[in-house]
């Protein structure tokens, strides 16, 4: 009986001149482009078989390449293909190519101009982002989808034509193209992602073709064909403008970041107010909104800084999270009878709002001294940013809810009384000016220690006053740093963390942009995938030699083995010219605190020393060994 043996294995790079390749089912990819750059043309045949895709990232990088002329069989190009190729100028594209991946030809900045093939149908997320040369671009009929950032930060992109096969705009597609003046849609677009022509700043002028169903044009504004739902504004338009009668909604980011935009004009038949629709109108300075608008949702003037007054409407029945975030000049707000549902923080980061009022035929709300309540005032809501000094939680409430004091900078101190049951986490977080919490003994739910505030068994931590500085070394026993609960402790340079602690919360040390060092004395807790966006900080992560669960690097931050050893052997041990000394020995760079104290029964630890073991060693001496009959030293993290 004969024995048939088969084998099969995986493609093989070979080389071709400077290109490295590899052939799969008789068809050819490079996968990387070795030569020097200048004109360079890919062979439409390699040993006879078809050059058909340009794989991920073969010509990324290639900084000399100039002029580039690919094969005529080619079908695919992969994700960074030509990425960085800074010094790219242009690039003929064949028939045959239906998709360019994303980041194709990210940050090719030398390209001026490049001619799509007739039988595109995809172009990727970011494939041509900054691209800062490029002048013009035409997408042809066949092109039906453009991804998220396509063409990003094409600041020199002045003419775009969309063929009449595209029916949908990604988010972000065009986001900063500066150069661009005027665009036209044309009758295939069905849809459009969040501010695809957001930063535009040169954009003043919309045009639909009056054969779309979906969407038409008014006086160079985007709405629904029926005109019902305003879709675009041009961002680059500088000025006041009034919202047509019988528009009922400003859709979802319509005008964000129209900074030229400084009157508004809402129509009586307007009622809904879309997600983020005046996001960063920072050219506003006065709101009125008209009776007809019944929900206004989140973010939806959330950064308009110049605004000073805001006049809601009647009817308002609902307002969303952050919707009037960050309105740096608001100082009071009124809130309607017909306004029952208030999302969290829907007056965060407002730093001189001092007074929320309520109509008292409100079902839902009050107000006591400025601040928002429930209506049986059991709930702490919003607590305006702008009032100084300090504040006690009026006994009787029994929830503080979350956002209720959002990133306030003029708070010193709270007092949190023994009725509060329910203290939502991130309640107080981004107090930038917060000095002290302080719990009412006999509240059963909290407590403080040292002006931090736990839980009342200390197993979890629920807020580090945000105006702090220096280090910080959180207590024996406790288990749990809460969600936010260092956020926007921007003095904050160093945490220690105990080897009870099993678990760190979402966001627990966001943007604390000062902090250096994490000491962890045990086995590696469980992180929150957002426990960590440190802003400007670069912290690096410190745990004892032996503990497990630790990686090189960690939620993005470094990690390193904290392991000074005292050296009992070398010369600079013990008494020398009426010193005590010793030399600590570590990896480079390591931060150290000598602590001494005089009874091992009764020990009073106080730090004589700190330094930094540079080249790896640190040489200690303490002059006051001899003021004590006995003295002990030990080591410890800063």
């Amino acid at each position: 009986m004969g024995l048939i043996l088969l084998c099969c294995f995986g493609a093989t790079a070979s080389q071709s001149g400077p290109f490295t390749y590899t052939v799969t089912n008789a068809e050819v990819t490079i996968t990387r482009y070795t030569g020097d750059g200048g004109s360079v043309v890919v062979p439409s045949t390699i040993l006879r078989h078809p050059v058909t895709s340009i794989g991920e990232f073969a010509f990324n990088g290639c900084t000399g390449l100039t002029n580039l002329t690919l094969s005529t069989n080619l079908t695919t190009i992969g994700d960074g293909a030509f990425g960085n190729c800074a010094g790219l100028k242009s690039v003929t594209l064949p028939d045959r190519v239906t998709s360019i991946a994303d980041w194709a030809f990210e940050g090719c900045v030398g390209l001026t101009s490049i001619a799509l093939p007739t039988n595109l149908t995809r172009i990727g997320d970011t494939a041509f982002g900054m691209c800062a040369g490029l002048q013009s671009i035409t997408l042809p009929d066949s092109v039906t989808s453009v991804g998220t950032w396509a063409f990003h930060a094409c600041t020199g992109l002045t003419n775009v034509t969309i063929g009449n096969g595209l029916t949908n705009i990604d988010d972000l597609t065009f986001l900063y193209c500066t150069g661009l003046t005027t665009i036209t849609l044309p009758r295939s677009l069905t849809s459009m992602g969040v501010t695809p022509f957001a930063g535009c700043y040169g954009l003043t002028n919309f045009t639909v073709d009056p054969l779309n169903p979906n969407y038409s044009d008014r006086n160079g504004v985007v709405f629904s064909k029926d005109q019902t739902v305003l879709v675009a504004y041009p961002c680059g338009r500088v000025g006041g403008y009034e919202v047509p009668e019988g528009v009922r909604s400003v859709g979802k980011s319509a005008f964000e970041a129209t900074f030229g935009l400084t009157t508004l004009s809402l129509p009586e038949s307007l009622t809904n107010i879309a997600m983020g629709a005046f996001l960063y109108c920072t050219g506003l300075a006065n709101l009125t909104i008209p009776n007809g608008v019944t929900t206004i949702e989140h973010d939806a003037f959330a950064g308009c800084g110049e605004v000073a007054s805001i006049t809601l409407g009647t009817n308002l029945t609902s307002l969303g999270s952050s919707a009037f975030d960050a309105c740096s000049n608001l100082t009071t707000i009124a809130v309607p009878s017909s306004l029952t549902n208030i999302a969290p923080g829907a007056f965060g980061a407002c730093p001189r709002l001092t007074n929320i009022t309520v109509h008292t035929l409100n079902p839902s709300y009050t107000d006591t001294g400025g601040v928002l309540f429930s209506k049986e005032q059991t709930a702490l809501l919003a607590y305006p940013d702008g009032i100084p000094g300090g504040y006690a939680v009026p006994e009787g409430v029994t929830r503080i809810e979350e956002g209720a004091f959002d990133r306030w900078t003029s708070l010193a101190s709270l007092t949190v009384p023994k009725s509060v049951t329910n203290i939502l986490e991130g309640s107080f977080a981004g107090g930038s000016n917060l000095t002290n919490i302080s719990v009412d003994p006999l509240n059963r739910h909290y407590c403080d220690r040292d002006g931090v505030l736990f839980d009342k068994e200390q197993r979890t931590l629920f807020q580090y006053p945000g105006a702090r500085a220096g280090t910080y070394t959180v207590p024996d026993g406790v288990t749990t740093l809460g969600d936010y609960a260092f956020y926007g402790c921007n003095r904050l340079t160093s945490v220690t963390i105990p080897r009870t602690a099993t678990n760190i919360g979402s966001g627990t040390f966001c943007s604390c942009n000062s902090l250096t060092n994490l000491y962890f004395a045990g086995n590696a807790p469980t992180f929150n995938p957002f426990s960590f966006d440190l802003g400007d900080a670069n912290p690096l992560i410190y745990y004892l030699l032996g503990a497990t669960g630790w990686d090189s690097v960690l939620v993005w931050a470094p990690t390193a083995i904290w392991d000074p050893q005292v050296s009992t052997t070398n010369s600079n041990f013990g008494v020398r010219s009426n010193r005590f000394g010793f030399t600590v020995n570590g990896a480079a760079d390591l931060p150290i605190v000598v602590e001494a104290c005089t009874n091992l029964a009764n020990p009073v630890w106080e730090p004589v020393g700190t330094n930094t073991l540079t080249q790896g060693a640190f040489d200690f001496s303490h002059r006051e060994w001899t003021n004590s009959p006995a003295r002990f030293y030990r080591l410890r993290s800063p």
